[in-house]
């Protein structure tokens, strides 16, 4: 931000290149023009931040792109146009309470007035009222059409640019987890580590910092409770937040007072191994569905399985979970693509699941022709505090 106080995220030369493979993917698709459809959620918000260099931490908000001219910004009454003015990629800026009929009267000044319109979040995103309000404002020959497969399959591939915003959260998060070292220690509450973890990731320039942590016996996931962790304990924590440039990192390491047990040492080692072995497999071309086959074995001479339930592989980059994901939207990893790893297991023992189950890693990883690249750390130990 300089003296003019406009917000800078994205350099003009990645703004030129996503736009003008977005444009690239309208022709192909034979598209007039698209509408991108965010809201502040994890999953859909960066879609915005993409296509706008806003980053809008609530309101559902919206862009245009045609294929000529700037994108054109569109959100709802909740924190209106002030930071978004400050941005230089969109050069109409709309505020109202009905967006969805402010997005079919601009189709129409911008002479688009039949063919395909692409809407970004069709399937996943777009409010039902959004959506008739478009189609009742809009010219009547447009036919709207869902295009979030094919944005994502554009954003699925990371930019050096995006990379470099990507490498960085993995610094801030590496200064993070050292300092929270001090903070977790015996008779401490769960909530004061929730605290002083919001606070670092903040003073860093953390967005949206999401904190999570569990101690044993294992059974849930906390967001700060008054509970105080005991000398014997296990412990885990994991942030998750976008960075200064609103590209994101999920980590989590684990922690316990003095040597751990044996069996935490056995466990942890057969982490190891399936790290090991994943990232081996994650390579252009292989599904999340068969990267999992590959450590299937390990899991399963252990007593564990993947949950069927859980996200265990996802794509990460302006949002949290875009892209791909495993379980449930699997599709071949791409060169260039990042992803967040974090298998989740179910254990046959539950005694066992009480005393090990929410210790592991996770983070950022760089699809490769050679294989997975760890982003923040090359390997992980339990840490012994």
């Amino acid at each position: 931000m300089g003296k003019s106080a406009q917000i800078r995220l994205t350099s003009d030369e990645e703004r030129s290149r996503r736009l003008a493979e977005l444009r690239a993917m309208m022709t192909s698709n034979a598209l007039e023009a698209i509408v991108i459809s965010g809201k502040s959620d994890l999953r859909f918000r960066g879609r915005v931040l993409y296509t706008s260099d806003v980053f809008q931490f609530t309101a559902d908000s919206f862009v245009v792109i045609t294929h000529s001219g700037a994108p054109i910004f569109i959100t709802t009454p909740v924190v209106g146009l002030g930071q978004a003015r400050r941005t230089n990629w969109a050069e109409q800026f709309h505020v109202s309470a009905q967006p969805g009929h402010v997005i079919g009267e601009i189709l129409g000044k911008e002479n688009i007035l039949s063919g395909k319109v692409g809407v970004v979040g069709l399937s996943d995103a777009i409010s039902a009222i959004h959506m008739k309000e478009m189609t009742e404002s809009a010219p009547a020959s447009i036919e709207f059409v869902d295009a979030t497969d094919e944005f994502e399959h554009v954003r699925r591939v990371k930019s050096p640019e995006e990379l470099a915003n990507l490498q960085h959260i993995s610094a801030v998060f590496r200064k993070i987890f050292q300092a929270m070292e001090a903070e977790i220690r015996p008779g401490v509450q769960e909530s004061d580590i929730a605290g002083a973890a919001a606070r670092l990731a903040k003073l860093h320039g953390c967005r949206d910092v999401k904190v999570a942590m569990a101690t044993t016996p294992f059974n849930a996931v906390s967001y700060g409770s008054n509970r105080r962790i005991e000398r014997d304990d296990a412990f885990m924590l994991w942030i998750e937040s976008p960075g200064p440039s609103g590209y994101w990192l999920e980590l989590r390491r684990s922690y316990c007072f003095g040597a751990p047990s044996a069996e935490i040492v056995e466990f942890w080692a057969m982490l190891d191994q399936v790290w090991a072995t994943a990232l081996e497999a994650m390579r252009p071309g292989v599904t999340g569905a068969e990267v999992f086959a590959s450590i299937e074995p390990l899991l399963s001479a252990y007593g564990c399985r993947l949950s069927p339930s859980n996200y265990s592989l996802h794509g990460i980059g302006a949002d949290a979970i875009e892209g791909m994901c495993y379980p449930g939207n699997d599709k071949p990893l791409l060169e260039g693509e990042v992803v967040s790893f974090h298998p989740s297991l179910v254990f046959d023992d539950a005694k066992k699941a009480e005393r090990i189950s929410f210790l592991g890693m996770t983070d950022n990883v760089l699809i490769t022709p050679e294989g997975g690249l760890r982003l923040t750390y090359d390997s992980d130990a339990i840490r012994v505090l």
